[in-house]
Formats: C-alpha cells, structure tokens, sequence
C-alpha cells in the first residue's frame, strides 16, 4: 500500500493536467491494485458490512480523488452518511485518513449551513469515543486540502477523526493497516449504536400507526361506564394481573386450567396478551359492539393497569375520548371479538380518518412529547464523562437495580441521575422518572405509606411516591425510575422501613412479597417489580450528614463522580459558550490549583473539592466576558463555600479566593 499510495501522488497530478480522462491508464490501475489491498485488510475481509470504492472523476479527473470504506448498513455512496476514506491532495504533496461525512447531499438541502451542521455532526461523533485522544489522530477538520473546490473544501467540515501523510513521509504497510483498522473499529461501534437509536426512534414514531377495535361489553353494556370514567377495559379477571404472564402461551395454558372443557382458547389469549403488550400509549382505540355498531373513538393514554379492587373487567386502560358520536363501520366491519387490531385495513383507515379528523392530528401531537433519548444525548447535553462510562454506569444500574452517585459539590450528580434515568427507559418521559428529595423531615409515611389528613377533615391512608412508583411499574413490563436527591441527608432506613429489604435486586419477585406497616386489607403483601429502579445521590462534602449504614451500602452500587476539568469540558466552554481557549485554560490551571489546596488539607480532603459545574455555563449560553463571568462565579458561589469550608482559618478562604482571581 505504501508504494502504491506514492506513485498516486505522484502520478495523479500530472495525468490530471496532461492526460484525456476516461479509458484504460496508469492511474486506473494504481487505484485498482489499492483497492484490493484495502480489501484484504483483516478488519475488512473479515466485515460483510464493509465496502471498499474509489473515484478519481467521472467524466473529468477529480480535484480530490479518494477511496473509501463504507458500511453499507448505513450507506452505500459517498454523498451521504459517515465513511472512512483516503483523500489525495490536488496537487499530490500528502493525503488525508479521515472518519468523515458525506457532503454532497447535505450541500443540496442546507446550502450554505451546510458547514456548521457538519461540524455539530462531528463534534456529537467524536464525543462518543474519547479513547481517540491518544490514538495519533487528529480531533478536528484538517485545512491542508488545499483546493478551491466547494465540496472539497466542505471536507473539512466534515472531518471526524483525521491522519495526515507527508508524500514524503507515507508510513509502511504495518502502519498504514493498523491506522485503518483503528478507524474500522470506531466506524463500526458508532454505525451499531446508530441502529440501536434508530430502532428506538422508529418504534416511538409507530406508536400512533395501530388502531384496535375493542368490544364495550355484552352488547355495549360498558359504554357508558368507559366514556364517563375515560377507560377501556376486558375481563378474564380469573387470570390476575395479565403483565405476570411472560408468552401467550402461559396465558393460554393457564385459561385451559379454568376452562377444562372448551378448546384451547387462542382468541382469549391473544386479546389478554395484546392488550397487556402491545397496545401502547398514542394507539388510537374505537369502542364497539358486535361487527359494525360503534360507540366512539379516542387515544390510549396510559400503560396496562390492573385494578384488583373492581368488581369486573379488572384489565384496564386509560383513555382519552375523542368523539363518541355513534356510527357504523364500513362493509361487514370487524370480527366479533373482544380485541382487533385493524390497522392494516384501508378501508378503517380511511373511516377512522375520516370519523375523527383533525382530532387525531391535535390529541397525537401533545401525545408524542417525549423525545427519544440515548447515553449519546447525555453528551450532547453537556455531560464530560466519556460514551463507554456512561454505558457502564447504566449496565450497572440494570444489573444492581439500584446506585447512588457520590461526589464532591459541583459534580453534576442530580444533573446525571436523571439523564441515566431518560438513557435507561429510552426517552425524556418525566411520567415514568420520579424525583423525590429526602431531608431529616421526611418520613415512611411520607414516602410509602401512611395516614394524612384528608380534604373532609379526616385521617385517610394515602400512598407516597415510591408506593405510586411501585404501582405504576407493576402493572407494565416498560422500565420506571425513581431519584432520590440527597439520599443521606434523611434517615434513609427510617423512610425506606421494611422497603429497604425489598429494594434487594434478587428479592424483586411475588414470592418475596412483605406486608407493609401500612395495609389496605388483611394479608396485603407488596414487592417491588423488577422494571423499577432508583438512583440516589449523595453530597460526600456536607459535615451535617451521618455516614450512611451498611444496610443501604449493601443494596446500592456507589459510583465516584469527580471533577472533570478535561477536554470534553474545555470543548464545551469554547464551543458552546464562547470563551476563548486562553479564558478557558486559566480557569482549568486555577480550579485545579485549588482543588489540590483542598485535597492537600488535612481538615479537609479530597471530598472537598469543587466541581465543574460552578464554572460551565449553562447549556447554551454565551458568554460574552469570560473574565467578569468567572469573578462572579467565585465571589457569589465559589468564594461561600470555601468560607464555610475554612469556617476557622478565614485567611485560608481569602487567600484562595484571591489566587482564583488575581491575574486573570
């Protein structure tokens, strides 16, 4: 590859200036040879994925001719999607080894914004593998093209990860295949994480495509119950809570057992198994009775809910009514059955459209609020932790069900905790992340369960926000968090009570079931489901707070959050707020002075230091003086707190204050 990469820069030029593109020529062959080298790279030869290409002009020679390496799960041409490729410089003095991004398409679309897209883009990637510091390739576009070219010049742009080659200076072969390589395994880890995005967001897209047929009783005997109360609802209550059941099959089998002397009743199970798991919320439900009597039609609002406590139809879900005008189905309507899916049918398409209108189109945008949201996004976010922690860190939570993140102040551990909690369940739906703030108040009952006074001046027995959170997960497979701000600042045994047992990731099941000291009705007996997880987080620096026991030590994962003055963080102060990188480099010298000053004192320590997130602007926001912004930031927030740190040795605190600022 070597020698090859040397005579196409030193031939290209010359052909290009003296030769008629087009027919059999030296450059052709160079390219082919090239080519097949390439191919024969083990990371390629071994990845079906994987396809090499080159060009140098289609009708005329290129001003930049190249090959590349695209994965063809992703993209097939050069004009779109991200790619690895080799680009020779127009007038043959040195190449480029770049992870870029197609330029042509989005030139197309975006014309002269063009440039700044492609820059986020690559930004957003580069963030995703911080292991690329140390790997010998450049973090950002390379201006040594050298051509007046306007798609060359977007190349620029364009550039992830980048490796320039002197035509003097081309490394061997060895080399060459393992600077390639290098890229193939980055390449091929983020296109991975874009299917598994993409798929998510797919999914959320098609929540609003299905559209279900559900019987309102015995000849509509219901109706009037599910328009007033806003529900839907099916029997089969002899079953229990239908989410307990993993497969159609456990359904049908266990039905058989209360039906000895029907046939295997397949109708019945698909229904229970369908309502419980693939109805989702955004569905549009019409109520019914028989083949083509219709009630109305509305948009399913909640998860499945089982409601032990009616006296039938004991399945539910909630509704929101959008007309409940009566009319017929079209044709012959639907099968008589409980449950129907008829999406796939245009002829209830065309009538649901019809029958509601623009109904569906205001009710489905305020249902779809919640955004997909991956680790990816808790970088983009702001977060200075690399992609491969972060995925660590929720790997863990899925594990141990439950972690608290500790840290110094400023470490962004409330920040965190709740981008986890979106990462985990897959989007930003605040219904399913619960935030709770303990402090030496709060009490069980305040928190599970307990007597309170009601609105007619009486004690009623209320649930608290982990007891609603429990109910909430219990009755869906779809993963719930709570966070527990400042988890150590209450009694965390006092508040959990006999919870704290049950938080145990290998007590989660039925069989572990405790009462509470709170029941509802003889022989209650609660545990927490599986799909509910908590994330606690814990300030490490307050002297008021008592050193947490061994029993929630036990039944948590602790994980250490630090300061991170590192280059994600100076990236973030420079391009998203503007500072210049001299500003930002004085801040880091001076925060990190300090926070060895702290470390080093022995009244104090390491847990002491000062996090990042006093000196990161908010997301966003442009700083126009980074020097009067950082003053007020130490003499408002920074300098209090080492007042209090050094509460007896005020000369300590002035004098630290004093070196933060003096200078600058």
């Amino acid at each position: 590859m070597q020698e090859i990469i040397r005579k196409i820069l030193e031939k290209y030029p010359t052909a290009r200036a003296t030769t008629t593109f087009g027919g059999p020529h030296e450059i052709q062959q160079l390219f082919q040879k090239l080519r097949l080298q390439v191919e024969n790279i083990n990371s390629i030869k071994s990845n079906p994925n994987l396809k090499v290409k080159s060009s140098y002009g289609k009708g005329n020679w290129a001003a930049v001719p190249w090959l590349a390496i695209v994965d063809t799960r992703e993209t097939d041409t050069t004009q779109d999607g991200t790619y690895i490729v080799l680009l020779f410089k127009e007038d043959g003095r040195g190449c480029h080894l770049k992870l870029a991004q197609g330029v042509t398409k989005i030139q197309n679309a975006m014309g002269v914004a063009a440039s700044a897209e492609l820059k986020r883009r690559a930004s957003d990637i580069r963030n995703q593998f911080p292991e690329m510091t140390n790997s010998g390739f450049d973090l950002s576009g390379d201006s040594r093209l050298d051509t007046e070219n306007r798609l060359a010049r977007l190349y620029e742009s364009s550039t992830i990860f980048s490796k320039y080659w002197d035509s003097e200076d081309i490394p061997i072969d060895q080399v060459l295949e393992l600077d390639i390589s290098t890229l193939v395994d980055c390449y091929g880890r983020y296109v991975d994480r874009q299917l598994i995005e993409n798929k998510q967001a797919t999914e959320l897209d098609e929540r609003i495509k299905r559209i279900w047929a559900i019987s309102a009783g015995e000849n509509g005997r219901l109706w009037g119950e599910f328009r007033d109360a806003g529900y839907i609802a099916i029997g089969w209550d002899q079953l229990g809570n239908i989410s307990n059941y993993k497969t159609r099959d456990e359904i049908t089998n266990k039905l058989i057992e209360h039906n000895i002397n029907e046939t295997r009743p397949l109708n019945d199970s698909l229904c229970c198994f369908q309502f419980c798991n693939d109805i989702n919320i955004g569905d549009i439900v019409i109520a019914k009775a028989g083949r083509t009597r219709v009630f109305g039609a509305g948009i399913v609002e909640s998860e499945y809910i089982y409601d032990e406590n009616r006296y039938e139809y004991k399945n539910i879900r909630k509704v929101k009514w959008l007309k409940t005008v009566e009319t017929q189905l079209p044709g012959a309507g639907t099968a008589i059955k409980a449950l129907t899916e008829i999406t796939s049918y245009p002829a209830f398409s065309s009538f649901v459209n019809a029958y509601l209108g623009e109904l569906i189109e205001n009710s489905t945008d305020t249902l779809l609020e919640y955004e997909a949201y991956s680790t990816s996004d808790i970088i983009n976010d702001g977060c200075f932790l690399d992609y491969l922690t972060l995925e660590k860190y929720i790997d863990r939570l899925r594990i141990k069900k439950n972690i608290i993140l500790q840290g110094p102040p400023g470490t962004g551990k409330t920040w965190l905790a709740k981008r986890l909690a979106y990462s985990l369940i897959g989007q930003k739906d605040n219904q399913r992340v619960r935030a709770v703030q303990f402090h030496p108040n709060l009490s069980y009952e305040d928190f599970v369960r307990g007597f309170r006074p009601s609105s007619e001046g009486r004690l009623s027995l209320e649930d608290g926000a982990f007891m609603e959170a429990i109910e909430n997960a219990r009755n869906t497979s779809k993963p719930y968090v709570v966070v527990i701000e400042e988890i150590n600042r209450g009694n965390p045994a006092q508040i959990f009570g006999e919870m704290l047992t049950l938080l145990e990731s290998d007590k989660r099941y039925p069989d572990e079931a405790l009462e509470l000291s709170y029941r509802r009705y003889n022989n209650e007996r609660v545990f927490i489901p599986s799909n509910l997880y908590v994330i606690g987080t814990m300030n490490i620096a307050d002297r008021s707070l008592a050193i947490v026991d061994m029993a929630l030590r036990r039944r948590f994962a602790f994980i250490d959050l630090e300061p991170n003055f590192n280059q994600a963080w100076k990236n973030w102060l420079i391009n998203r707020s503007g500072l210049s990188e001299d500003a930002v480099n004085k801040i880091e010298q001076r925060m990190l002075e300090l926070n060895d000053v702290i470390s080093n004192d022995s009244m104090l320590g390491p847990q002491y230091k000062i996090g990042h997130s006093y000196v990161t602007p908010p997301l966003d926001a442009f700083i126009d003086d980074a020097k009067d912004w950082f003053i007020q930031v130490v003499e408002t927030e920074i300098s209090p707190l080492l007042d209090e740190y050094w509460f007896d040795s005020p000369d300590k605190s002035r004098l630290a204050k004093n070196r933060l600022i003096s200078g600058l």
